[in-house]
């Protein structure tokens, strides 16, 4: 499964707008982070636009296995870009 293919499952999952799913999602997101490159980050910011609850972003964030733990510790500059606009979006 290529980037493209998990990118795409990860967006079908996500825009169900159905919580378990998006759990499903991060753990798609999670087996492809090694392919998830600075260059790419902007599809990251697409998918999390249909985030349902606290709780997804919880287990997006947390913990040592969080994929925001990973993004700044693999691409600290780009990652910290890319959460000023989070903070920043409308769509909290």
């Amino acid at each position: 499964m290529g980037y493209a293919d998990w990118i795409a499952l990860a967006n079908l999952l996500f825009g169900a707008r159905i919580e378990e799913e998006g759990h499903v999602g991060n753990a798609v997101l999670r087996v492809g982070l090694a392919d998830l490159i600075p260059e790419r980050l902007d599809d990251l910011d697409r998918l999390l636009d249909d985030f349902t609850s606290w709780s997804m972003v919880d287990d997006f964030a947390s913990g040592n296995a969080g994929i925001t733990a990973v993004l700044l510790q693999r691409y600290p500059r780009a990652a910290v870009v890319l959460m000023q606009r989070w903070s920043d979006s409308s769509n909290r």
